[in-house]
């Protein structure tokens, strides 16, 4: 998969593309039987003329959740502890759940608890990252153990990357036009209005969104199948884009601690 830097914009806008209309997705229309509607304005998507489209009523791209958490009982007592700490913005309760050398944006060089107070959770730009954290936890984890038994865990599931090497590998996309549906019911409409009509429901597809669509702010978002079988636009509030943050949390020393909200990106040295 094709690695671009990650600007620091996409920590709060990846997930607010704006379209045409701007009304705000409401209930969803009866479903259509056929795909036969217009496609987005904008059209600039890679190419995925290698990907053979689905059989009519079925969508292979898919990566569907897992919470591995509860798996782990130190895990899962250290999440609720953090999921305590955002609820009552409690940053001295939070940072004492954090790593010291906490990656925050390895492009930017932002390392450690400051940067992390000044760029993630406090960050006027980008949203509150307490509620970014809550919102990525509540998603659900992968967990991996090394060779020393010390474990590792990825939040949200869909950025573990080893899990959907395969995937991974068959939609060779930049993580920048990538998203994950995150409900069991998304609505693929034929216009950027929740009156048009549907053009797919999938539950948990992967689609891919126009270069020049990225960073807005409305709530439609204008995407394509990853095998160009259908385009329409999607609520993006439902969706989550692989360049966005990934949650880290790491075995050291016996104890569990949050070692990095860097975005997907960063494994590669360039978030």
């Amino acid at each position: 998969m094709l690695r671009c830097a990650v600007a620091g914009f996409l920590l709060s806008g990846l997930l607010a593309c704006q379209a045409p209309s701007a009304e705000t997705p409401t209930a969803a229309a009866p479903a259509t039987t056929t795909d036969s509607t217009a496609p987005p304005a904008a059209a600039r998507v890679q190419a995925a003329t290698t990907r053979p489209a689905a059989a009519p009523g079925t969508y292979p791209y898919t990566i569907p959740p897992v919470d591995e958490t509860p798996r782990e009982p130190q895990l899962q007592a250290f999440v609720e502890q953090v999921l305590r700490a955002c609820a009552r913005r409690d940053q001295r309760g939070l940072l004492a759940l954090v790593d010291e050398s906490v990656a925050v944006s390895m492009g930017g060089g932002i390392y450690g608890k400051a940067g992390l107070v000044s760029d993630f959770l406090n960050s006027s730009s980008k949203g509150s990252g307490y509620a970014r954290l809550q919102q990525l936890l509540r998603l659900g984890g992968t967990i991996r153990r090394d060779s020393a038994g010390r474990l590792t865990a990825t939040y949200p599931y869909l950025q573990d990357e080893d899990r959907h090497s395969q995937l991974v590998r068959q939609l060779d996309f930049e993580p920048f036009v990538t998203f994950v549906g995150t409900t069991p019911d998304v609505v693929v409409h034929a216009a950027p209005s929740s009156r048009s009509p549907v053009v797919r429901r999938l539950a948990y597809p992967v689609l891919i969104t126009p270069y020049d669509a990225v960073g807005r702010t409305d709530f439609w978002l204008p995407v394509t199948a990853a095998d160009s079988s259908f385009q329409g636009y999607a609520d993006a509030r439902q969706l989550y884009c692989l360049a966005d943050v990934t949650l880290t949390v790491e075995q050291k020393n016996g104890r569990l601690r949050i070692t990095s909200v860097a975005p997907f990106d960063w494994r590669a040295g360039t978030g």
